[in-house]
């Protein structure tokens, strides 16, 4: 077809796009102007292309769209910022609009508004710009005057340079988490600075405190150090009309995030180039410090013992519990009582308690000296502490804080803490040993005593000594003895040979155990990689010289691991022992362990739904040989996911059995004064009283068996009824018919519901309160097997604290065990 001259004008101007369409389109760089939109496939991106603005849909649904910033080299995974986070957009035609009256919005396909900036200005300059900062801001002016921007409307994210701001007593902003991993909806739990004081940071459960960070140090109130580089979490930053906590990091430091999750923890990420993967650098509330570090655990005035893995309470000399009863039983939210009520006309007597985290409530006097700091409080009647707080580390000092009535949330025994001076009476002071030196006859007769003690102590020592060094000599005689005996381990029938290595074969095997080969380390030594002669790998576990524990542990491990062969055991090839070097030689588990898997966000996708589920009955196989099927009865005693090695193929291994025992018949239960194991996979009946038996591992076994399908540890925080652990969070869903929301995200829907619900339901019998309502090994693992198993219901586990009330009754002291954790790393 031939086309005259007009003909073809027409037709080019038919094919150009509208003036409206020119907009769009140039809002594909980093900037809006009045009548540009974003549509659902579009996104803008700031200059250095470092953020983008656009739609996303969490979990890939189509029916629940946001309007979000995320990093452009990391995907929406990595949002920073949500707008209609409790509005998603149903429809695929929703737009952004930059209006001309100055709004920015968000608008359905009908025309009704989803989300605005609401803003007043009619400014004709008005833009939208996305900076690299991850900041949208909304100015006017050629760009001088900023109108709005998102960094003051933050969501789940802290990006540096953001501002937590307080604008007066009990208004301040917040990050709030997702409701879950993939809902960005307004979830249960926020991050802030003190509404009162602004000298500390707290999450809140809701409405109620959940963490508190230490007080302000002078500087900041958290710190990390990334790559030799400061990454200061919260800055003091004072405004002419307001104060503000500053997230910010020094100059060359990596992308860093500091995000609020769902479960209520403060995960700071850095960008790793490299494998182009986030990783966590830092979490608040740090759990491996125990019960402590939640905020209030032993009620007012009360004090939890920081070293403590579980929760452990006590009051101070000049305090009491509330109710004894109670205390008694475990339930400590009653807190502590002055034993005497102080006199006011008798002036301020103090004791000082070291290594303290200061309480809540503080109150700071301006410009007041150490010495004034104390006649502040004694002029006060109902002033309870004061505190000169300084950071030696630092050399910053706050200055003078004070408390009145009852003080709040006290740990002692952390790290970087604050002398308290505690406000108690004249007849405390009377009564108290500790301030004999207001007597000057006790003063007097404390120096004799001392005098006498010392010379009689010197003489006690000089024999001591002599007699420890012929014990040590003589001991170190007798284990060598008894190292060497165990070349040859086994029964006088049937020996089975365990082969003396060279040590100078390990060193060269090791690189003269390089760091470059180290695997991991853990609470009785570290472990390395090796090649020896013939090319075969081995992993060399080097017992500490200083574990009390090293000698019993390797005298154990080489006699049980010599006689156990199982597929789903890891296997001991050597052991060896040169002067105070104590080693075990084990076969080499490319894919180290269980944990490193499951809790990494990038390695647990490398887990589908078939390989968790072979991994739970390789577990549960080898446990039942160790049970039934092994000359010896055993119980493993520390059964994690650190403990449980993967091959090449990722098939299970069993590993660490310094802490086994031998029982003599099947279901035979033992006791013990000194525990070892690790919490969160500790039986009840093990952790209160001592007793062990197969049903011990089988509890250890169902923490790790929802550990793999949830992908989540035991021990943190879980939003559903003020469940502490996991264990209650995965009763609670199934309990009302949800169980399948307990599953890894990662895995999405590609696995058998019935299969899943089968093994959630096992996990939760296996973590029954009592022993004899768990099932044995050999029941679990037909149980596994089984298409369409009748399984009995499951109690609710009570072994678990909740926020509210604590459910696990404490132990006396006059019957309690000795407890060691085990923090082994595995190969």
């Amino acid at each position: 077809m031939i086309f005259s001259l007009p003909q073809l004008l027409l037709l080019l101007l038919l094919l150009l796009p509208s003036s409206s369409q020119i907009r769009t389109a140039d809002a594909a760089g980093d900037t809006l102007r009045p009548g540009d939109t974003i549509g659902i496939n579009r996104t803008i991106v700031s200059s250095a292309g470092t953020f983008a603005l656009g739609f996303f849909a969490p979990g890939h649904s189509p029916s629940r769209t946001y309007l979000a910033i995320w990093y452009l080299d990391a995907g929406d995974d990595a949002a920073v910022w949500v707008a209609n986070r409790d509005s998603p957009v149903a429809d695929s035609a929703a737009v952004l609009a930059l209006q001309f009256d100055g709004n920015l919005v968000l608008s359905a396909s009908d025309g009704s508004k989803i989300w605005s900036s609401n803003t007043s200005s009619t400014s004709n300059g008005t833009e939208v710009v996305l900076l690299d900062s991850g900041n949208l801001v909304l100015r006017s002016g050629g760009g001088n005057t900023i109108i709005w921007e998102s960094f003051d409307h933050p969501t789940d994210t802290l990006l540096p340079r953001m501002r937590i701001v307080s604008y007066g007593i009990g208004v301040t902003t917040r990050i709030v988490s997702w409701k879950t991993s993939s809902d960005p909806a307004t979830g249960t739990f926020s991050f802030g600075m003190d509404p009162i004081t602004s000298m500390q940071a707290f999450i809140w459960r809701g409405s109620e405190p959940y963490w508190r960070s230490n007080a302000w140090n002078g500087s900041a109130i958290l710190t990390e150090n990334v790559d030799n580089e400061s990454i200061y979490i919260m800055l003091l930053a004072a405004g002419e009309q307001n104060l503000s906590w500053l997230y910010t990091v020094s100059q060359g430091s990596p992308e860093t995030r500091l995000v609020i999750n769902e479960t209520g923890f403060i995960k700071l990420f850095t960008w790793q180039v490299v494998s182009r993967s986030w990783v966590t650098q830092a979490s608040y509330p740090n759990m491996e410090l125990g019960a402590c570090i939640l905020y209030n655990q032993c009620g007012p005035n009360g004090v939890c013992d920081g070293r403590s893995i579980t929760r452990s309470c006590k009051c101070f000399a000049e305090f009491s519990p509330n109710n004894s009863t109670e205390w008694a039983a475990g339930n400590y939210s009653g807190g502590c009582v002055k034993n005497t009520r102080w006199d006011c006309s008798k002036g301020g007597f103090y004791k000082a308690y070291s290594k303290m985290k200061l309480p809540d409530g503080m109150l700071l006097v301006k410009d007041a000296s150490e010495s004034e700091c104390e006649a502040n409080c004694s002029a006060t009647c109902n002033c309870t502490a004061y505190s000169f707080a300084r950071m030696g580390n630092i050399g910053s000092t706050i200055g003078c804080l004070v408390w009145f009535g009852d003080m709040i949330d006290l740990v002692q025994n952390l790290t970087g803490t604050y002398e308290l001076h505690v406000r108690v009476s004249a007849a405390d002071l009377d009564n108290n040993s500790q301030y004999d030196g207001h007597s000057h006859k006790r003063k007097h007769l404390l120096v004799i005593i001392l005098a006498v003690g010392t010379a009689a102590m010197l003489l006690f020592g000089t024999t001591c000594y002599f007699t420890w060094v012929r014990h040590m000599r003589l001991g170190k005689a007798r284990r060598l003895r008894e190292l060497r005996a165990l070349d040859t381990i086994g029964s006088d029938k049937g020996a089975i040979n365990v082969p003396l290595v060279d040590f100078f074969s390990i060193l060269k095997a090791t690189d003269d155990f390089a760091v470059t080969n180290k695997l991991g380390e853990g609470g009785f030594g570290s472990v390395y990689k090796g090649r020896l002669e013939d090319g075969q790998y081995i992993a060399v576990k080097k017992l500490s010289e200083n574990s009390k524990q090293g000698f019993e542990e390797l005298k154990n491990e080489v006699k049980l691991i010599a006689r156990l062969q199982h597929t789903n055991l890891v296997r001991l090839l050597g052991w060896c022992i040169h002067e105070n070097e104590k080693m075990l030689i084990y076969e080499y588990m490319p894919n180290r362990s269980l944990d490193k898997y499951l809790f990494d966000s990038n390695l647990s996708a490398q887990l589908d739904w078939h390989t968790r589920f072979c991994m739970i009955q390789g577990v549960a196989q080898g446990l039942l040989y160790l049970h039934r099927y092994s000359r010896l009865h055993i119980i493993h005693r520390d059964l994690k996911t650190s403990n449980i090695l993967l091959d090449e193929n990722m098939n299970p291994k069993i590993s660490d059995f310094g802490l086994a025992r031998i029982v003599r018949e099947s279901h035979m239960e033992q006791n013990t004064r000194r525990l070892v194991g690790t919490y969160g996979y500790m039986a009840p009946e093990y952790g209160l009283h001592g007793r062990f038996s197969e049903k011990s591992d089988v509890y250890s076994f169902g923490v790790i068996l929802l550990e793999i399908i949830s992908g989540k540890r035991n021990t943190g925080s879980y939003s559903m009824n003020d469940s502490f652990n996991l264990l209650g969070y995965a009763w609670h869903l199934w309990a009302e018919g949800r169980c399948c929301e307990l599953v890894d995200p990662q895995l999405i829907d590609s696995f058998p519901v019935s299969e899943v619900e089968k093994c959630i339901q096992l996990g939760l019998l296996c973590v029954q309160d009592k022993s004899t309502d768990r099932p044995t090994m050999d029941a679990i693992t037909v149980m596994l097997v089984s298409k369409n198993p009748v399984l009995p219901s499951p109690h609710q586990p009570v072994y678990v604290f909740t926020t509210d009330s604590p459910t696990r009754v404490p132990i006396p002291s006059s019957r309690a065990p000795e407890l060691t954790m085990s923090t082994i790393e595995g190969r």
